[in-house]
């Protein structure tokens, strides 16, 4: 596929489950970093998180795809589905660029993720096919340093963006949910009405809750 020009960041994630924050990133990606479309990458078999859980990775992608329906800029990536083993962001980002050839890839983090980037699996590769966007969710001055020990070492850009993002998490979200308590204000609409349709993250009976 030629994307001659474009600019397109990657937002990876186990989005389990995707919610508000993840799509409000996507859209200052889009907005500050001057990018043409966001392409979610779903998780499939992550090296750094165990996905004990009763939620398919179907059920990931579809409410990935519910989530981003509304935005045109925004679309799913399952590029990780057709990858053997543990899914490494350098394994994925390779398989990206060979299908999104001529177009320039940013890959989208928090400021907590990019602290870790450094120490990814082949983490000069990674650097060597993106420049990286960092959204600052809160007022923490730690990334200017990994930024510029980024820039300097990889020879990579790293644009940091401040901007009003919501705190939310997927781990509190899925708490919520065994504990009946609202999930309106964390996820979109359609996302919140496909996981109580299929009853997901709920526990199964008094004596045995899902493993999350």
């Amino acid at each position: 596929m030629k994307s001659l020009n474009k600019r397109i960041g990657i937002l990876g994630g186990t989005f389990n489950p995707i919610h508000n924050a993840h799509i409000a990133m996507a859209q200052s990606a889009i907005k500050n970093a001057n990018l043409d479309k966001v392409l979610l990458l779903v998780a499939n078999n992550p090296p750094h998180k165990n996905l004990k859980e009763s939620v398919k990775a179907s059920d990931r992608m579809r409410m990935a795809q519910l989530a981003a329906a509304d935005y045109p800029k925004i679309s799913i990536c399952d590029i990780e589905f057709g990858i053997q083993g543990k899914s490494y962001a350098v394994k994925s980002l390779d398989a990206i660029r060979k299908k999104y050839t001529n177009a320039k890839l940013f890959y989208i983090v928090g400021g907590d993720t990019l602290e870790s980037m450094p120490y990814w699996y082949e983490s000069g590769k990674i650097f060597s096919y993106v420049s990286i966007v960092c959204i600052r969710r809160c007022k923490n001055n730690s990334e200017n340093g990994v930024a510029q020990y980024i820039e300097k070492k990889y020879g990579t850009s790293v644009q940091i963006i401040e901007d009003k993002v919501p705190d939310i998490s997927s781990t509190v979200i899925r708490e919520n949910i065994r504990k009946g308590l609202p999930i309106d204000n964390f996820v979109p609409a359609s996302v919140a009405h496909y996981i109580y349709e299929n009853h997901l993250y709920m526990i199964r009976n008094s004596k045995e809750i899902v493993k999350l």
